[in-house]
């Protein structure tokens, strides 16, 4: 689900002035405003935000958690809500009875069963949920000249014979960074892919 306009929803926790625009007339202070909501592009908004959809999430017994802040549990139904910005990700019992709840709080947009957050597309089955990124991982071979590299197995066997290299020698000399690249490896979903880059 998709909240619209979300970052006006919130109320700032200190006095936020702004500049009157041209050719409004009456009213009571000459050359500015005081805000009494949010504005995009505040550098409070996100944080007002993020206070006022706590308080909204609250009344509606969800309780965040104590190791992700953006994570939202109600333990007694089972329910869970992942929030990203103003996008909301949910699971568990009684997801209808949450939506009618929300919908009165917010604006918002049903943008059905999730099938892409975050960089990840998201496929499901009766007995399987796959999370594909080949995209991003598509564009790291583009971006490393890795496209036509052959496939390493791994595990590797055990009569695996580590050779030696010296530090001029040009068949070990990478064209890209390779600290880098191991790193953007570990930002996959699949964390065995990272791992299998290091050895």
């Amino acid at each position: 689900m998709d909240v619209r306009c979300a970052f006006l929803n919130g109320v700032p926790q200190e006095k936020l002035l702004i500049k009157r625009p041209n050719g409004l007339k009456d009213f009571p202070h000459k050359n500015h405003f005081i805000l009494n909501k949010s504005l995009n592009g505040l550098k409070q908004s996100p944080r007002c935000w993020h206070v006022y959809l706590k308080k909204s999430l609250n009344k509606l017994d969800l309780i965040a958690s104590e190791t992700d802040p953006f994570l939202f549990l109600n333990n007694s139904k089972p329910f869970w809500l992942y929030l990203h910005v103003d996008d909301q990700i949910f699971g568990g019992k009684d997801i209808d009875i949450f939506k009618k709840g929300i919908h009165k709080v917010f604006d918002m947009e049903d943008l059905g069963p999730i099938k892409f957050a975050l960089g990840i597309r998201i496929k499901k089955s009766k007995d399987k949920v796959l999370l594909i990124q080949d995209k991003f991982i598509h564009n790291m071979q583009k971006e490393f000249n890795a496209e036509n590299l052959c496939p390493a197995f791994t595990p590797l066997p055990r009569n695996y014979k580590k050779l030696d290299s010296q530090d001029n020698d040009p068949n070990f000399k990478t064209p890209f960074n390779f600290q880098r690249a191991i790193c953007k490896s570990f930002r996959t979903s699949k964390v065995e892919f990272g791992d299998t880059t290091i050895f």
